[in-house]
């Protein structure tokens, strides 16, 4: 069995090599965005004064079915280009509509060039190869899997070796139609950004641009298009059926998505009191806020690992906290991720010490969809309150509470959790930043970002009245009480007064099982107190040494069946280092690989220790489901965690950490 195993290893090795030397070869013929026309469709939709070098317009898309609403009327004006940008872009009812309509426009001569981060193409691969084939369509992959592209579980097993470059992934998200409008913002396509699924629903906010800043946008999307990290999907798949049966299967799989977005109806309004863009271009020039637009956009090099220490000056998350360590009058930062690390924690507290407001929204742990970052989040908050920063977390019944934040449909979903996905910031009633960044580890490191830092008191003020109204109808509010002064409360604020949990309100057995370690027993940042006393130390200790070992076992075996770098891979790396916004704080970086190659015998002990290891996490599993539910209580006691729950949520984190 031993030498059978060892087989099987060596030929998932050598396939996974065999595909990585295989992309450097693949070539593919550059292109440029398309100049906006003055005398296009769409131009004539602009304010008489918008000419070049008189800065932006812009208008919010708050409304899901606005947003959608936005993208599917662009689409059907378009007459000569559109360029997609997307992490995500879905085989689900949304993602077949907007593609439908993107068929559409190539079969009436525009160019379309779409653009797709590879992590989640497995799952719609088939869909990708449809739209290829169609004339005047070209789809490109961003830094892809070479190997088992067929299912996940394949790419990711055939990919052991280059995990350090697969960890980057391509997070920006832009739609440009005609080099005269663009959308950019936190959607991705798909139907839970825009409340068609009946699970969960994410609560986000993008930008209608023109003007200066979409010429910026176009050269960002031409960056990426023609770098060394993107390949086309016809040379990553060359046994794809031919363009003839694509074409129907994707007719097939799309005949009936276009229905799925009705025309929003006449006289209808969003919170902000925009129409539907469809209904507005009846009646030119359409209503746009004006102010000055300045676009940040990662360099895609980014996941050459570039920017792994953080400390890279070009990237838009630094942007982001030169823009709050200037801020003078106060800072509203919305984030479904937020996990700050200590570098950007003294820097709001120095803003804090300057008398700068502070006030943050993001996802309790129940409403979000990555448990495991709200785990990497608890250990700051304490400090923030005790520095005064304002601290609210979206509750998972939103979307039942409160009709203002989407249309009927959305709202009347009433078994749909709802979470914050919106990444907005505004800083002393000045600027707004909108983008794809989330204030977390990956998106600071590993992940490609787009930002709009946007000067304008009036979008300020329309980014304002939507958190406002967030915060005041379905948001836990934060803050330190108890006995002690120093126990994290979350407050609902309810008509009959408030009322408070002492632990995290709302949450799942299934989620309090794999975060159990995380929550209680992570050691907070230097200087800080332990947020939490449930749990035994040596317990902690114990728990965490094994996920050690269970990392530096996993990652040591993949090093030392490596026989050399990947050709993908444009750089080499002493160190290699997993970015992750959910893991970050445990700085793990591996040795360097040829330290590891040298200590073989001492690399397969450590990988039998761990499968022992992983056979205790599986029977600490099984007991952990045994323990009860975690309940709101108005009292300081928490849910105490086996060892069995500890160990469990360490090797889990730990998974999560490879495949993040």
């Amino acid at each position: 069995m031993t030498r059978l195993a060892r087989g099987l290893a060596a030929l998932a090795l050598l396939m996974a090599l065999q595909g990585c030397a295989s992309l450097a070869d693949l070539k593919k013929t550059p292109s440029r965005a398309i100049p906006a026309a003055a005398d296009d469709t769409l131009a004539r939709l602009l304010p008489a004064d918008l000419v070049p070098g008189s800065g932006s317009a812009f208008r919010p898309l708050a409304f899901s079915s606005y947003a959608m609403d936005a993208r599917l009327t662009l689409i059907h004006a378009a007459r000569h280009s559109l360029d997609i940008q997307y992490y995500l872009l879905a085989d689900d009812l949304t993602g077949r509509a907007f593609l439908r309509a993107t068929r559409d426009a190539a079969l009436r001569g525009v160019r379309v060039r779409i653009l797709v981060d590879d992590l989640y193409t497995a799952s719609n691969d088939r869909l990708l190869q449809g739209i290829a084939a169609y004339p005047n369509v070209q789809v490109r992959l961003f830094n892809p899997f070479p190997a088992g592209r067929a299912l996940t579980i394949t790419r990711w097993g055939l990919s052991l070796a280059d995990l350090a470059r697969l960890n980057h992934r391509m997070h920006n998200k832009l739609f440009i139609a005609d080099g005269v409008f663009a959308i950019a913002g936190g959607r991705n396509i798909a139907d839970e950004y825009f409340f068609r699924s009946p699970r969960g629903n994410f609560i986000d906010f993008d930008l209608l641009v023109a003007g200066d800043a979409v010429p910026e946008l176009a050269a960002s999307f031409d960056r990426y298009w023609n770098s060394s990290h993107v390949y086309t999907l016809d040379a990553l798949e060359p046994d794809a059926p031919k363009a003839d049966a694509r074409r129907a299967e994707f007719e097939r799989a799309t005949a009936s998505a276009d229905m799925l977005f009705a025309p929003i109806m006449a006289g209808a309004r969003d919170f902000l009191n925009y129409g539907p863009l469809s209904r507005d271009m009846a009646q030119p020039p359409l209503k746009m806020l004006r102010g000055r637009i300045r676009v940040v956009a990662d360099s895609p090099d980014k996941v050459s690992g570039e920017s792994a220490s953080g400390l890279d000056p070009s990237t838009v998350i630094s942007h982001v906290t030169d823009a709050i360590d200037h801020a003078h009058d106060d800072v509203l930062l919305a984030s479904p991720y937020f996990v700050p690390g200590k570098a950007a924690l003294e820097r709001l507290y120095k803003v804090r010490q300057a008398g700068v407001p502070v006030t943050l929204v993001t996802n309790t742990m129940a409403s979000n969809d990555e448990p495991f970052v709200s785990a990497a989040y608890a250990p700051y908050r304490r400090r923030m309150l005790q520095m005064g920063v304002q601290i609210y977390e979206v509750s998972p019944r939103i979307l039942r509470m409160d009709t203002n934040f989407d249309d009927s449909f959305g709202a009347m979903l009433g078994t749909s959790t709802g979470r914050l996905h919106a990444k907005m910031m505004v800083i002393d009633h000045l600027t707004t930043v909108v983008g794809s960044m989330n204030l977390d580890f990956r998106s600071a490191r590993a992940n490609t970002e787009l930002g709009l830092f946007v000067d304008s008191p009036e979008l300020a003020a329309d980014v304002t009245s939507l958190v406002d109204e967030l915060r005041s109808v379905g948001t836990y509010r934060m803050r330190l009480g108890g006995a002690s002064g120093r126990d994290i409360q979350w407050v609902d604020d309810e008509p009959d007064g408030e009322k408070v949990y002492d632990a995290e309100p709302e949450i799942s057995i299934a989620t309090l099982m794999v975060t159990a370690n995380w929550r209680n027993s992570w050691p907070e940042m230097p200087g800080m107190k332990p947020i939490g006393t449930n749990t035994d130390s040596s317990t902690s200790v114990i728990a965490m040494i094994g996920a050690v070992i269970w990392l530096i076992a996993f990652f040591t075996a993949s090093a030392c069946g490596r026989s050399g770098s990947s050709s993908i891979t444009r750089s080499t790396f002493s160190t290699t280092t997993i970015a992750s916004s959910t893991t970050m704080p445990m700085a793990s970086t591996i040795a360097s690989r040829e330290t590891v190659l040298a200590e073989k015998p001492k690399a397969r002990r450590m990988t039998k220790v761990a499968t022992r290891l992983t056979g205790t996490a599986m029977v600490g599993m099984m007991v952990a489901r045994r323990l009860p539910r975690n309940r709101k209580t108005t009292s300081t006691t928490r849910t105490k965690a086996s060892p069995s729950v500890l160990m469990t949520s360490w090797m889990v984190s730990a998974t999560k950490l490879l495949l993040s």
